[in-house]
């Protein structure tokens, strides 16, 4: 079997897959690009100063984006569960890790309640 006889192969088997992939990728560009801009005329009537304003807009965009990777990994055969799942995990770690940090906890392990007197 030649490299051209498996590269033929492969296109006959992924091409297709590869194909609608690359499509889901390019019309989530246009979507990342339009939920931005609808971010942009929203945060536009609000009171924030611009640096604030281009760090929303980013974060939209880069939530859109990441959607679209997911749906266009999915496509192409990626198991995507597995990575959803862990992406749950370690921020359900992080809050845990920010909330003890943040209220200090009982020997019941639950965050100690401090009554304050007026």
């Amino acid at each position: 079997m030649t490299v051209v006889d498996t590269l033929t192969q492969y296109a006959v088997q992924y091409g297709l897959q590869a194909a609608v992939a690359l499509g889901i990728f390019i019309v989530g560009i246009m979507a990342s690009r339009w939920a931005g801009d609808l971010a942009q005329q929203a945060l536009e009537r609000q009171t924030l100063e611009p640096p604030v304003r281009l760090l929303l807009v980013r974060v939209v965009k880069i939530v859109v984006m990441l959607f679209t990777a997911m749906i266009a990994l999915q496509t192409l055969g990626v198991p995507i569960a597995p990575l959803i799942a862990g992406v749950g995990v370690a921020g359900k770690r992080g809050a845990e890790c920010n909330h003890q940090s943040i209220a200090p906890r009982s020997a019941t392990n639950r965050p100690a309640l401090r009554w304050q007197e007026r």
